[in-house]
């Protein structure tokens, strides 16, 4: 049930977008996008629990097909993609202070708005991945308990 109240949330927020800004085209920066996952998907090798995150993945998306698993394996991988979805908050607000360093090293008033609206993106996309992929897998895992 919470996996459906994060996802009527996710569509509200795009709606509201729409709605505010006229398109979702000035929400997509492919460079922040790189940034985040990127910083995801070491977060996640450098954890050495690479087999949990894959093991969470492929029982995901094969949900239908997999057989149950055990209740240790699902507490191993519900905590896991919980602790992502903390390091992912820590790895946007990473990007966003090195993009304000950045920003603020060469400051020019005629630029500052789309400069900070860049810099910011690294946070909403890992506010985005936190809340609205990485938090219902660990709740949907913490069901399967």
């Amino acid at each position: 049930m919470t996996f459906v109240y994060i996802l009527t949330f996710g569509v509200l927020v795009v709606l509201a977008v729409i709605a505010g800004a006229g398109s979702l085209q000035m929400f997509f920066c492919c460079p922040s996008i790189v940034a985040v996952v990127a910083g995801v998907l070491l977060f996640v090798l450098a954890s050495g629990r690479w087999t949990d995150f894959s093991r969470g993945m492929k029982h995901l998306v094969a949900w239908q097909r997999s057989p149950t698993m055990d209740r240790q394996t699902a507490v191993r991988i519900s905590r896991f993609f919980r602790m992502l979805c903390f390091a992912t908050l820590g790895i946007g607000a990473f990007w966003s202070l090195m993009g304000l360093m950045i920003m603020l090293s060469d400051l020019n008033l005629e630029i500052i708005g789309r400069s900070l609206a860049i810099c910011l993106l690294t946070l909403f996309y890992s506010f985005f991945l936190s809340f609205v992929v990485f938090l219902p897998i660990s709740l949907y895992y913490d069901d399967k308990e």
